[in-house]
């Protein structure tokens, strides 16, 4: 595994030091998930040759997710196994359920939904709230509220 958050590059990648071994790149930072915090996870399949192009559609919308109330951290992930090269995750941590429902009203998660529709299967959404597991049904709630 390879984390490129907050870590200068020890020098020039060379990709027989990682031959059969999966790389994930991790963009941001980790934390462990307290039980209050709430959790936005989500999942694409990039179409052939085009994870990074999702890749850097989810960055552009990472640096102002950071900005907002409540953002705790926000992180992608980037996987190169061989079994799974176009899989791209996407995690939000939120100090409460009220920062990401005001999250969800956005213009920058309408765009997010958009990158969404460039998967080349159905993604998959995840939110951690209040104990409790939701899916897309979430954000149709949410945004039906606003």
């Amino acid at each position: 595994m390879i984390e490129l958050a907050n870590t200068p590059a020890p020098g020039p990648f060379n990709a027989t030091d990682c031959k059969d071994r999966p790389i994930v790149c991790r963009i941001g930072t980790g934390r462990a998930l307290s039980p209050r915090v709430v959790r936005l996870t989500l999942t694409l399949t990039a179409p052939p040759g085009e994870s990074w192009r999702l890749a850097d559609a989810l960055r552009s919308l990472m640096i102002p997710t950071r900005r907002e109330r409540g953002c705790l951290s926000c992180q992608l992930q980037l996987s190169t196994e061989s079994n799974d090269p176009s899989r791209i995750q996407y995690v939000e941590d939120w100090s409460s359920e009220e920062d990401l429902r005001d999250q969800l009203r956005s213009d920058r998660f309408a765009r997010l939904l958009t990158v969404m529709d460039q998967a080349s299967v159905p993604p998959e959404i995840r939110f951690d709230v209040a104990g409790r597991v939701r899916g897309l049904d979430y954000v149709e709630e949410v945004r039906r509220e606003g």
